[in-house]
């Protein structure tokens, strides 16, 4: 059950139902009541609200699908990578080689897989019709801590998103293109807090 809480009043967000999430092999997530496809609007609220969450973005992205060693490199599914980036609002991407994630000792204790999806190209949705891209690269870049003691659940989740893009503005009434350039920087900064439910003395 989703529920809401503001200083002035509570309640749920849906009908009280209990909601079978199953997780897609690119990364997605379905939702199914009492066997039946939910709603798509709220499948799409609900979806949203988990993707954001580290088990089902960064952390499904991440999963090897298998035990790694420390120190070990292994290679990121593509579909889901692409899928990822679409989340940030990087769309038709083609990937310069490999993506791939590395998991490391920390020197605060936890473990930190670290990642490197480098991008060859991407066109982003909503660009106007008389523009022609000559060039367009950029590249992923972060970390993600995880507890060794509580089955490996992650604790935090940094990462750079750096993007440029150049080409040209063309028109029926204009003599000649005009350029254009596009630079973009994004850092993302999460991290997870366990709350522990207060249980009260029966003295």
């Amino acid at each position: 059950m989703l529920s809401y809480v503001r200083p002035d009043s509570s309640g749920s967000l849906f009908d009280k139902a209990v909601f079978e999430v199953r997780r897609q092999p690119e990364g997605g997530v379905q939702l199914f009541v009492k066997g039946e496809r939910a709603d798509r609007n709220v499948e799409r609220v609900v979806s949203e609200l988990l993707e954001g969450q580290f088990e089902y973005g960064i952390g499904a992205l991440l999963d090897p699908g298998r035990p790694v060693e420390v120190g070990e490199t292994w290679e990121l599914d593509p579909a889901r990578t692409a899928r990822f980036l679409e989340t940030r609002g990087v769309d038709g991407v083609k990937l310069d080689g490999t993506a791939s994630a590395t998991l490391e000792p920390h020197e605060n204790g936890p473990f930190v897989v670290r990642y490197h999806i480098p991008i060859a190209s991407f066109e982003p949705s909503g660009m106007p019709r008389n523009r022609r891209t000559a060039h367009s690269a950029g590249q992923l870049e972060g970390e993600v801590q995880v507890d060794p003691t509580a089955l490996y659940a992650p604790l935090s989740h940094s990462s750079r998103l750096a993007l440029r893009m150049n080409g040209t503005v063309f028109g029926d009434k204009v003599a000649r293109s005009i350029p254009w350039r596009f630079r973009s920087s994004e850092s993302l900064d999460q991290h997870t807090v366990t709350v522990r439910r207060e249980v009260a003395s029966g003295y």
